[in-house]
């Protein structure tokens, strides 16, 4: 054990020296590689020179350490898709992760070979063969679109990644003051299938500059009303940060690193309900909470409707979106969501769920969702390299 503990002080001095003269790719690398070791690499880890590069290590102990056995390594993909519709290689890509398939117009057919790929990895892979962005609609399918610019500088780690959404100048002018500008860019993070990703708080700036050499360090973060505009879908959570104005001649973002701080689900309950005879209340348990799920629907082979009631006897860490209640037959196909309704207080939260049959379903067969009971905050470091300024 002490020999052990040796080689793994040994492994995690090591790493802190790349950490302080590597390559970028080289020090991310060494950044994964402490966190992989854990705690006994903390003290290596505190002694790097660089801040960022220390913060970033740090970051990555402290969430293992928050997250403790609820932590999980990254969703690994393995794919061999040879001339193929984008469709069947999405549906083998949801096999491995368990996601359904948005139908969709667009599809291509598609040619690639992936070994234990990450699943953001997978997703650019494809995407990339296809022309397309793989996206999660709000039920949580894969869902190709048209591709966009600012998707191709999106800067994963591990099981989350963070990509700009957009760019907006923006120019106020009052009567008394002279007009001012600004830039401001929309962050959006999202999570890999073993991620439940509950919010964004602050974004912080860190370093950031044109491709003249200006800086682009905002002096002040965004109002609080426009900090907290969180995107809350299956496709990730976002909100806008404020940049200085760029220079008159500049084309580009040369770089710009930043640490956002992330809400991530620790322990959830689950619970899944297969009775739906109509106006016939079925409560059931799940650790603290009580889930009652009362039918509405006359005709569940056209289309389902119930009321839900969830009670806790603690304030609950996030109450589920309508689309975290997932309908399905008894072939597994999900029946859409049609219409939702949600009132929540601190321990209860009710909801009135409406569903569609798809078309060719039998009828509902199982109804579940997952409660969020705990939750940890971490700082998540990410860095983006050569964004256009459109």
């Amino acid at each position: 054990m002490l020999l052990l503990l040796l080689v793994l002080l040994q492994d995690g001095a090591n790493e802190a020296r790349i950490l302080g003269s590597g390559s970028d790719a080289e020090r991310w690398a060494a950044v994964d590689a402490l966190a992989a070791i854990g705690e006994p690499a903390r003290a290596a880890a505190e002694k790097v020179a660089d801040p960022w590069w220390r913060g970033a290590a740090l970051a990555e102990l402290d969430a293992r350490k928050a997250a403790g056995e609820a932590w999980s390594d990254p969703v690994r993909v393995t794919l061999d898709v040879r001339d193929r519709p984008l469709r069947e290689a999405l549906l083998e890509l949801a096999a491995a992760t368990k996601l359904p398939v948005a139908s969709t117009a667009i599809d291509r057919r598609v040619t690639l070979r992936l070994e234990r790929a990450t699943w953001f990895e997978a997703l650019a892979a494809l995407a990339a063969a296809a022309d397309v962005d793989l996206l999660l609609d709000k039920e949580g399918k894969y869902d190709p679109q048209p591709p966009e610019d600012a998707r191709r500088f999106a800067f994963a780690r591990g099981a989350l990644e963070v990509s700009p959404a957009e760019l907006l100048f923006v120019t106020e002018s009052t009567f008394r003051e002279p007009p001012s500008a600004e830039l401001r860019v929309g962050v959006r993070i999202r999570g890999d299938p073993s991620v439940r990703l509950l919010g964004v708080g602050e974004i912080r700036i860190v370093a950031a500059e044109d491709d003249t050499g200006r800086s682009l360090v905002p002096e002040s973060p965004l109002p609080p009303d426009l900090t907290a505009r969180v995107v809350r879908d299956r496709a990730g959570r976002g909100c806008n940060v404020r940049l200085g104005v760029p220079a008159a001649g500049a084309a580009a973002i040369r770089r710009l690193r930043g640490a956002a701080r992330v809400r991530v689900a620790r322990k959830t309950a689950s619970v899944a309900f297969h009775d739906f005879a109509y106006g016939k209340s079925v409560e059931k348990e799940a650790g603290a909470l009580k889930i009652r799920m009362t039918p509405r629907s006359r005709r569940p082979d056209r289309e389902f409707s119930a009321d839900f009631t969830i009670e806790s006897q603690s304030p609950v860490a996030d109450w589920p979106d309508s689309y975290d209640f997932r309908l399905a037959d008894s072939s597994g196909t999900s029946w859409p969501v049609r219409s939702t309704s949600r009132s929540v207080s601190e321990t209860v939260a009710t909801y009135l769920l409406s569903y569609r049959n798809p078309g060719g379903s039998d009828g509902p067969a199982s109804l579940s969702v997952a409660v969020v009971v705990e939750a940890y905050e971490r700082d998540l470091y990410f860095e983006w390299k050569g964004i256009p300024l459109k």
